[in-house]
């Protein structure tokens, strides 16, 4: 498995591949995004490898620009075939590490796909280029219209060069498939909660029953981000967080960006803030409230139809309902497992009644790990 840097869903599915007899590596560009993620990257379980053109000095350029780094594709993809490696998973912001594997490297490559690049990451370069209201003209507008072309051309090479497709969500799949010629075979994985990690304990007591009041959990990223991101919920949380309502977040805030969130957010006496926690420590904590919740603010609206957080499985995992934004997938979700509602036909979150959600092993990356055994076993040979 060959990222840019570590991330939990890379651990979910590698815990999952080894507690079913497979062998599996992970190899590691960059750090770790946030601490919470560090003890995921121990030096027995995730190994360390570099680029000619490295670093975060040179970031821009490896993701974003013509292959700078041919002769590092060809040769690390040589070096794990002598090891004995047999299949190249790649995931990476912008899909370099794919096309570059496929078109320089020698082993079968999966290209795992979060977010499509033409409907994510293309946002975020345009913003790049035009922040501060920048009028693009001369050297800068070609310098944009270069990047978005070699990007685009990186995704179809990712998707209809690739030995196989591993996907969050059948909406990403069948869109990608009505954009691509598509003949490899294909799985969708979603961002559900590694199993081995949930508490085999009672639940605690609710907060609802000590202290009175609905208690909601939101957790992971908030954003306060100017210019507009799916994450700017601020607005959202203060809203929600008003009466008998209580909410506790456990957020991940971009540090250009912490200022502003918790100026925004200290003052609603509503909101009680938790530090991040590993995984195994939150599963146990998401007992103590009623509900989870799941905002998404209207913004890259093309992508938030496609994708499916992996928050929601969390709070369904551990028997929380949940409140939701009114995209395609989440309100799918709720549909199919009966376990929550939209904000939008809400009214007042107070006006709320939790109930317990049964457990099922759809919520569990084990349930999905037969399939991308099999579609590994397939090109591998």
């Amino acid at each position: 498995m060959l990222r840019d840097k570590v991330d939990p869903r890379t651990y979910k599915i590698r815990g999952a591949l080894t507690d079913a007899g497979q062998s599996s590596s992970e190899f590691v560009r960059l750090d770790a995004y946030h601490p919470m993620f560090g003890q995921y990257a121990s030096a027995a379980d995730t190994h360390a490898y570099r680029f000619y053109y490295d670093g975060r000095a040179y970031e821009f350029v490896l993701r974003h620009l013509e292959l700078p780094n041919a002769a590092s594709y060809a040769r690390f993809s040589m070096r794990l075939a002598r090891e004995g490696f047999r299949v190249l998973h790649c995931n990476s912001v912008t899909e370099h590490l794919s096309a570059g594997m496929i078109r320089w490297g020698r082993l079968p490559v999966v290209t795992e796909v979060y977010d499509l690049t033409s409907l994510y990451e293309v946002t975020n370069i345009r913003t790049l280029f035009t922040r501060k209201g920048r009028r693009l003209r001369g050297p800068r507008k070609w310098m944009l219209d270069h990047v978005i072309r070699n990007v685009l051309r990186w995704e179809r090479v990712a998707h209809q060069q690739a030995a196989g497709l591993v996907y969050t969500s059948r909406h990403m799949l069948d869109y990608a498939r009505s954009e691509y010629s598509i003949s490899c075979p294909s799985v969708v994985i979603p961002n559900a909660v590694y199993g081995k990690l949930l508490p085999h304990e009672a639940d605690p007591d609710k907060l609802s029953l000590i202290e009175g009041g609905l208690h909601l959990v939101y957790t992971g990223v908030i954003r306060d981000s100017e210019s507009g991101h799916h994450r700017d919920i601020c607005d959202q949380l203060d809203k929600i967080s008003q009466g008998d309502v209580i909410t506790h977040i456990y957020p991940i805030i971009p540090e250009p960006e912490r200022d502003r969130v918790v100026r925004r957010l200290r003052g609603n006496k509503q909101i009680r803030w938790h530090e991040p926690l590993p995984y195994h420590e939150l599963y146990r904590e998401l007992g103590r409230y009623d509900a989870g919740l799941v905002l998404l603010a209207h913004h890259d609206a093309a992508l938030l139809d496609l994708a499916l957080p992996n928050k929601i499985f969390e709070y369904v995992a551990a028997g929380l309902p949940v409140l939701v934004s009114p995209y395609k997938p989440l309100l799918e979700f709720i549909r199919d497992y009966d376990c929550g509602q939209p904000l939008d036909q809400l009214g007042d979150a107070a006006s709320f009644h939790p109930h317990r959600v049964p457990f099922r092993e759809e919520f569990t990356i084990e349930h999905y790990i037969p399939e991308l055994i099999s579609l590994y076993d397939s090109i591998g040979r």
